[in-house]
């Protein structure tokens, strides 16, 4: 049996984005490294979210461990469905750098 810190270990919550109603977004630790700064990209079309992390990118991760960012409204409010307060996408790192996620297909259809 091996035991690791359930405080530096990048494994525990894997690779995810958590956006809120409030605005508010977050990558886990396995997503962000140790860079600075994010770019997130939407594809509607085909339900699909991707981000990148860099130190080079204009939205700055910010927080205790630079994990977070904001997002706009009408964003989160297309996206998270009725009764929810937030939505967690699991994601997946490609060969090209970018992190990919699945945006759940119902959204919010009274955003329209």
């Amino acid at each position: 049996m091996a035991f690791v810190s359930i405080l530096t270990t990048k494994e525990i919550g894997g690779a995810k984005l958590v956006i809120s109603k409030n605005t508010a977004a977050r990558v886990t630790k396995a997503v962000s490294g140790n860079h600075q700064t994010i770019n997130v990209e939407v594809d509607f079309e085909h339900h699909k979210i991707r981000l990148i992390v860099g130190d080079n990118f204009s939205k700055r991760l910010t927080g205790r461990v630079k994990c977070c960012f904001s997002v706009p409204k009408t964003f989160c409010q297309s996206i998270i469905p009725n009764g929810n307060n937030k939505i967690e996408i699991p994601l997946i790192k490609n060969i090209d750098g970018w992190w990919y996620g699945d945006l759940p297909i119902e959204g919010n259809a009274d955003a329209e």
